[in-house]
């Protein structure tokens, strides 16, 4: 069949049965051990108040059969791009890269009224993908993480502190304390940002209030962590925990970390976050901590992080 008989089209009411099995299909192909989606699960995503049908594209035969797709997850200022997943008869480069430029001129347009970044985030195992990303020439890769992912059940982060710790949501009156502590040299150094840049993310959504805290000892500043939720929501393993910047001298490594974690409990039950992810560079001695507050440490993992031009 002729690609170019092929067309491309955005996400219309009853396509999530063939979305699902597409995926599955793929993902059972590429990569081991993969989590597979319901089309309910994709229904109930469709859903989503502020989800557009621009952000689904799908590729269509004549006969008007899908036999692959792609998207772009937003979160604030963040667009994600998924790689296209399409049925293996149908794999062809120009396929692919047809899907591809349209998931990313929808990135590129929604960008200019929700600014942000346009990337791609993808685990050392899908080498299909990570293969496909670095032979974009407006991609390049901006962070190559290797560590152990740990994981905690939500339920798990109910912790009992010190009535020394505050915890407080991240308002714009704490945005230069928090500069300051970010490149103070007493710090476990974690998310990048500038002042200039922590105003413009907290503009965009993508650092707010209700997902970013800091953590007070004693009236001073002992740490900032960001909550986030997976681009990958049919996982059992739906929240992300990141942005961690932790003050390396503090002289109790356990509570401070569990201060942090009980901070994120509001966002993860607001969003019905089931099991939480946290990744640790494998020289990190912290790991101890995670350990013993009960933290399952996975073999070591990694991936790849791709940003593209706007």
């Amino acid at each position: 069949m002729n690609p170019k008989n092929f067309t491309i089209r955005s996400y219309k009411k009853g396509d999530e049965e063939s979305q699902a099995e597409i995926f599955n299909n793929v993902i059972a192909e590429m990569i081991p051990e993969p989590v597979l989606i319901t089309a309910e699960k994709v229904r109930k995503r469709h859903k989503d108040p502020d989800f557009n049908p621009d952000q689904v594209k799908y590729l269509v035969t004549p006969e008007d059969k899908i036999v692959g797709y792609t998207e772009c997850r937003i979160h604030g200022g963040f667009h994600g791009i998924f790689y296209p997943v399409i049925l293996k008869e149908y794999r062809s480069k120009e396929n692919l890269d047809r899907l591809f430029k349209a998931i990313y001129e929808f990135a590129k347009d929604d960008i200019k009224k929700n600014p942000g970044t346009i990337e791609s985030h993808y685990s050392f195992d899908f080498k299909v993908a990570n293969k496909y990303f670095k032979e974009q020439t407006i991609a390049k890769i901006i962070d190559e993480r290797k560590g152990h992912e740990m994981t905690l059940a939500i339920t798990d982060l109910v912790f009992e502190l010190p009535d020394e710790f505050e915890i407080k949501p991240l308002t714009e009156a704490e945005f230069e304390t928090l500069v300051t502590y970010r490149h103070s040299t007493e710090t476990m150094v974690g998310e990048e940002f500038t002042l200039e840049n922590l105003k413009e993310r907290f503009a965009s959504g993508e650092i707010t209030s209700e997902n970013s805290f800091l953590i007070y000892w004693k009236g001073a500043l002992a740490g900032y962590v960001r909550a986030t939720m997976s681009e990958q929501p049919e996982s059992p393993i739906n929240g992300n925990l990141g942005g961690m910047i932790l003050d390396r001298e503090f002289p109790d490594g356990i509570s401070l970390r569990k201060a942090m974690l009980k901070a994120t409990k509001s966002f993860f039950d607001k969003h019905n976050a089931e099991k939480l992810r946290a990744t640790i560079g494998l020289d990190n001695p912290a790991i101890e901590y995670y350990k013993k507050i009960g933290f399952e440490i996975n073999e070591t993992r990694g991936s790849l992080h791709f940003i593209y031009e706007q």
